[in-house]
């Protein structure tokens, strides 16, 4: 305000007396000297008037005082003599030839006539307001205006023949044009000469951002501009701007027309939302054949933080982390992508950056302690591979450290993903403990695959979202979305893979397992893992939380989530056998693998048989047959039991009322 109460446009487009275009987003201050910068942007003054009348004019106050009146009055007088101000434009260069000169752009004086026309008599204070809160524009500076934008469109100005530029200019949000043949002759001539298949270039020879052009420098040499000849970038928010038009003229076609082209240039965000890339470029070593064939080169967008952060975990395993770089050391440069990574929601980013920096969330020890507290015990580790079981509480260090060396070797993001499973889980557990009915062991990489594997089903024949992807909001509704019973709408196949993922048994389930204990000798067997009848029975008791963890640790050798349900299934079913069946018991070990492959054997017969195809090894089908009725997986899972328990002796049974003396 200070500035704009003593502004006159300078004579010079460096002089300092003139309105600063860039300030600090929290103090205000100004940035980048006009020695640096070309300050000089009438239409964004132009701009910033025209949405001030808009916001108005909706019911917002944004005026308080008269200094404030007296400040927007005062930028309305500079807005006024912009017919004979060149300035820098919207693309900050000035001239096509970007060599610090100057020129009158159709798109400033068209924005200034827009705005001088929203703004002349309008009431700063809305209905509130006065005659002295009320703005005035002088009609004749307005009238040049008018007829300056008249006479240099079509053209953008005397270096550029035309500009993307025009298009806010004489379309939304200025409107600027009242002639509807030079409207349709100007837009003719921007969408011929600019438009292309990823959006449209700014102007012709534009150099901004292609490879060609050097960043050091901020101005072109002479003749430069030839180089970028054909291979200008493209931008993909002019398609936006088409879009918009065709709704304000009522053209459905072209809106259709622009939203197709739009389409496929759009980036899908880890949320699934699109958004607009800034620009395409031509990448360096495309340059020549582009110039060759216009067109003809998959133009690409600019880097992204995903490879750098996988880049700087390579350099951070080679070199250490005080490695220095052109950006400072590795871990300062991990710690900037996290931040970038974060402020953008790239959440796998965020996840591998924070993984890298050994980042520990809050709370995880008492997180813990909350699912120890309900009676389970907790596993941290990847899947399939080794994991460490938590059984009593542990300082915040020794979780970290635990995480660290079981998770990283698998999956940098293995580590931090897990860490807010067990935040959730902890959070989940408190509020919803039914939801973990069944589940004696919490294990956290298993639980990640079974949310792994429920993106897959989501997903269909796509290609299924990656879960470190997901924003942390998602990840817990996901998880409270497997923990859910899996019911309706699945099949058994996905039902065994979720619940075999979480370790659900069903209700008394251990009791039934003491029960065939008391009834097999030898013990049982299963994935190599031996579970004896003595000690066992001699040292616990049926109830016994220990006897509990030992079946779990037994069952916790399989290593296949959908198996290790179908054991499940037939240790009920060789306890449903037994209890009805009190005159048996096995002569030797169970060995529940071996029942289960005579299972399927069994279930391949009768599938080749009544369909005619030839036996296969793969145990989908049978995994995906339900367990109850004709030719049901229990059905074959009691022949065999059935089988093994008849190649025994049978004891006599008081109790039995057809005893033979």
């Amino acid at each position: 305000m200070i500035r704009v109460n003593n502004l006159k446009w300078p004579a010079h487009p460096m002089q300092p007396s003139l309105l600063h275009s860039i300030f600090h987003v929290h103090t205000g201050d100004e940035l980048l000297s006009y020695e640096e910068y070309g300050h000089l942007q009438i239409n964004a003054v132009s701009l910033y008037l025209l949405y001030l009348v808009e916001m108005i004019s909706s019911g917002l106050q944004i005026v308080y005082n008269t200094d404030e009146v007296s400040f927007i009055q005062n930028l309305v007088f500079c807005v006024e003599r912009v017919y004979r101000v060149p300035d820098f434009g919207v693309w900050e260069r000035g001239s096509k030839y970007n060599n610090g000169s100057t020129e009158l752009h159709s798109s400033s004086v068209g924005l200034a006539k827009a705005a001088l026309e929203a703004i002349n008599g309008f009431n700063l204070f809305g209905n509130q307001g006065c005659s002295w809160s009320v703005i005035f524009v002088d009609l004749d500076a307005h009238n040049r205006n008018r007829q300056t934008l008249c006479s240099l469109l079509p053209r953008e100005s005397r270096s550029h023949n035309t500009d993307a530029a025009l298009l806010p200019c004489i379309s939304y949000p200025a409107f600027a044009l009242d002639d509807e043949a030079l409207f349709n002759q100007t837009l003719d001539k921007v969408v011929r000469k600019l438009k292309g298949k990823y959006g449209f270039k700014r102007f012709l020879r534009d150099g901004y951002r292609t490879s060609l052009e050097d960043p050091n420098r901020r101005y072109y040499k002479p003749a430069e501009i030839k180089l970028f000849d054909g291979i200008e970038c493209e931008f993909p928010i002019f398609f936006l701007y088409m879009m918009i038009d065709g709704v304000f003229r009522g053209n459905p076609k072209q809106v259709k027309e622009y939203q197709d082209l739009l389409s496929p240039v759009l980036h899908q965000t880890t949320e699934g939302y699109p958004v607009v890339p800034k620009y395409y470029y031509v990448p360096a070593d495309f340059v020549e054949y582009e110039k060759r064939n216009p067109g003809s080169q998959k133009l690409q967008e600019c880097s992204c933080l995903c490879g750098q952060v996988i880049l700087l975990g390579i350099l951070l395993k080679r070199e250490g982390p005080n490695f220095i770089t052109k950006e400072g050391t590795v871990s300062d440069h991990i710690e900037r992508v996290y931040r970038r990574a974060g402020s953008k929601k790239l959440w796998s980013v965020v996840r591998r950056a924070a993984s890298l920096l050994s980042k520990v969330v809050d709370s995880l020890a008492p997180s813990i302690t909350n699912v120890l507290v309900q009676g389970k015990q907790v596993t941290l580790g990847a899947f399939g591979h080794e994991e460490q079981v938590i059984s009593n509480p542990l300082s915040p260090r020794v979780i970290k450290n635990i995480i660290y060396y079981k998770c990283n070797a698998h999956d940098e993001r293995e580590a931090v993903i897990q860490q807010e499973l067990v935040i959730h889980i902890g959070w989940v557990i408190a509020n919803s403990p039914e939801l973990f009915t069944g589940m004696l062991k919490i294990r956290i990489g298993w639980i990640i695959h079974a949310m792994e594997h429920e993106l897959r089903v989501r997903s269909g024949d796509q290609p299924a979202t990656d879960l470190c992807q997901l924003s942390p909001s998602e990840v817990k509704q996901l998880l409270l979305d497997v923990l859910q019973p899996q019911q309706n709408g699945r099949s058994w196949l996905d039902r065994r893979q979720i619940n075999g993922s979480l370790n659900r048994t069903p209700a008394g389930f251990y009791d039934r397992v003491w029960q065939i204990l008391e009834r097999t000798p030898n013990g049982i067997v299963v994935a190599g893992k031996h579970l004896p009848q003595q000690p066992t029975l001699s040292d616990m008791t049926m109830y016994e939380m220990n006897f509990s963890l030992l079946v779990e640790d037994m069952l916790g050798n399989i290593d296949q989530p959908k198996y290790r349900q179908i054991v499940v299934e037939l240790l009920m079913v060789v306890s449903v056998v037994l209890e009805r069946n009190p005159e048996l018991e096995f002569q030797d070990k169970v060995d529940l693998d071996k029942l289960v492959k005579e299972a399927f054997h069994e279930f391949q017969k009768d599938e080749s048989r009544l369909k005619e195809v030839e036996k296969q090894d793969d145990m989908t089908s049978f995994y995906n047959t339900p367990p109850l009725g004709r030719r049901g997986t229990c059905s074959y899972l009691t022949k065999v039991v059935m089988n093994l328990l008849l190649e025994g002796e049978v004891k006599p049974n008081s109790d039995d009322p057809c005893l033979v003396s």
